[in-house]
């Protein structure tokens, strides 16, 4: 899943456009020879705004139907250009990071790693599924400890939910380290909108894009590879219906992901009724511990954790648990390097940023990142002849063991649990880098363009003053580059999106691919059986070359495709939907 921010909280923590912009910029900028432009239609009253708006249109079409194909050009098209062209006497300011930015660039990167997964599971299953050194591997270095981390759409899916654990409590867990009568007094409003705002914000976007995979599928049929088509749109629309409700049939069809409710017109979005149901968990354990002590709160949340674990075998509700758990652990030990005023005061031992602790705290995060991306990357299966993940093999609890015979999926989803809980905590506790400016400079990282309004947000991802390279955690750097931070504005919408994109484009060239790779094996083992390795050497490998030049070929118009359409719908469906939700709560609730 983005998970999933898929995404689940996949993407609440940024947003860096408002889908309104392009127009707005291009009534202003527009006239370069000085004229006077037509009166913008976002700068009218309501009451004369759709009047005045179609009068303009049909006055003058051109500024209108520039800013529309701006709109719908990708924003890391035309941001640049705006950037470049802009006046030399305007500057704006870009919004600098907050303290939880680093976790949508992990979520944008968990994104793009599942649809990796995805697509590549399609052409190269074997390479994807066995373990290196396992009977019968072909032994690629994509196959390697790791390595393949960063190809697990398991491993992906586990940071998402950890993420969404963290993200979505630590506003409120804020508040309620604050205390005193103003805490108590925000205290219930701030969870109650979370919570209240957490449906809309995971299953419209989901609804909005299964609508539009129905309908262009049964106008057009370009899905009908994954997607049943029927004769009319009535009936694709009922269908399409009766699927939806499925879907959000949260607490009986999705219990765990064993055996769970795949939905038919988007099969990736088995995740958002889990990540749901999982939010639902952390939002009761919130208010349940909100008024006892802190230590009585961690252990509550760790004993529903361990509860969830070991006797329902619930890798995903853990995870969320602890996502939970870390982000208490944040406010009670503050990270040193973070931004945000709990870092700036803290006199702890994790303020030290030199002496013989700072190194020691260097090894120690660093080392138990490798563990974790090492544990990440567990086979999909032959894991106990893999080398490196015997020992974790013998040592899986009995809730995820396998059936003899069966494929050990519970024992993948445990390790890689571990692995991302591992690597997270070690980010979060990493120490600053600390680079000569000369160096740090190079390193970009921020938001990317000058973007700076933010959706809806429960976390604590708020903008501050421009941090600098030096204070920035050494293993959260990666996560904070600008595009991290751009995978991470479209993590959502990457994960809504690619799926269709694969099927709509790929999988055509796939089965194209396929047939005559299939019939190069089968040339090279003839060859070979009748005494010539050599030609069936040269046979196999002209096939191979073939085949893998057509997924090249194949990948980089898709990938193209994907970033585009999910920018597009971030900007045009998300980031309005994030507004929806925010004003129907404003709406909703009582003074």
């Amino acid at each position: 899943m983005p998970q999933p921010s898929g995404s689940g909280d996949l993407n609440e923590s940024h947003r860096l456009v408002d889908p309104d912009h392009f127009a707005r910029d291009v009534e202003e900028q527009l006239d370069s020879s000085g004229e006077k432009l037509l009166p913008s239609p976002w700068t009218q009253n309501n009451s004369s705004r759709r009047p005045l708006l179609l009068n303009n249109i049909l006055r003058n079409p051109k500024p209108y139907f520039v800013s529309t194909v701006l709109f719908l050009l990708p924003s890391f098209v035309v941001e640049p250009i705006r950037t470049y062209t802009a006046s030399s006497g305007s500057t704006t300011r870009r919004p600098q990071l907050g303290p939880t930015a680093w976790l949508d660039g992990l979520r944008g990167i968990a994104a793009l790693t599942v649809y990796f997964f995805h697509w590549s599971m399609l052409w190269f299953d074997k390479i994807i599924m066995d373990a290196y050194g396992a009977p019968g591997s072909a032994d690629t270095f994509f196959q390697l400890p790791i390595v393949r981390t960063f190809n697990s759409g398991t491993a992906s899916v586990a940071t998402f939910f950890v993420i969404s654990g963290y993200v979505i409590t630590i506003k409120t867990l804020t508040i309620i380290h604050k205390g005193g009568p103003q805490s108590n007094e925000r205290l219930l409003p701030t969870l109650c909108g979370a919570f209240f705002r957490r449906p809309f914000r995971l299953f419209v976007p989901a609804i909005v894009s299964t609508f539009m995979i129905a309908v262009i599928n049964q106008h057009f049929g370009i899905f009908e590879r994954s997607v049943r088509r029927l004769p009319d749109l009535n009936s694709q629309l009922s269908d399409w219906y009766n699927e939806t409700l499925r879907m959000l049939n949260t607490f009986d069809l999705h219990k765990t992901r064993y055996g769970v409710a795949v939905p038919i017109y988007n099969a990736h979005l088995w995740t958002i009724p889990i990540e749901f149901k999982n939010s639902v968990l952390v939002f009761m354990l919130l208010l349940v511990f909100a008024k006892v002590r802190r230590w009585i709160h961690m252990m509550g949340v760790f004993g529903v954790a361990w509860c969830v674990l070991f006797t329902q075998g619930d890798i995903d509700a853990a995870l969320f648990c602890i996502g939970l758990i870390l982000a208490e652990m944040t406010l009670i030990f503050p990270p040193t390097g973070q931004r945000g005023n709990a870092s700036a005061t803290s006199t702890t031992y994790l303020a030290r940023t030199d002496g013989l602790g700072y190194w020691i705290r260097h090894f120690i995060t660093i080392a138990s990142a490798i563990l974790g991306l090492h544990l990440m990357g567990y086979p999909l299966q032959d894991n106990v002849h893999a080398g490196g993940f015997q020992t974790i093999s013998e040592w899986t609890p009995k809730p995820f063991y396998p059936e003899p015979g069966s494929v050990p999926y519970g024992q993948t989803v445990w390790s890689i649990g571990i692995g991302a809980v591992l690597y997270i905590t070690a980010c979060t506790y990493s120490a600053p880098l600390r680079l000569p400016p000369h160096l740090s400079r190079w390193i970009p990282t921020g938001i990317p363009w000058s973007q700076g309004k933010r959706g809806d947000s429960d976390g604590a991802a708020l903008l501050h003053e421009e941090t600098s390279i030096q204070q920035t955690p050494f293993l959260q750097i990666p996560h904070t580059t600008r595009f991290a931070q751009y995978l991470g504005w479209v993590s959502f919408s990457l994960y809504l999106c690619h799926g269709s994109v694969i099927t709509a484009m790929g999988m055509g060239d796939y089965y194209e691919a396929k047939p005559a790779w299939d019939q190069g094996q089968e040339l090279a083992q003839q060859l070979e059986l009748s005494g010539q390795p050599v030609a069936a050497a040269a046979a196999l490998e002209m096939a191979w070359d073939a085949y893998l030049s057509s997924f090249l070929w194949s990948s980089i118009p898709q990938t193209i495709v994907l970033f585009w359409i999910s920018d597009v719908f971030a900007r045009a469906i998300d980031a309005n939907i994030v507004k929806m939700t925010r004003w129907l709560w404003v709406k909703a609730k009582t003074d």
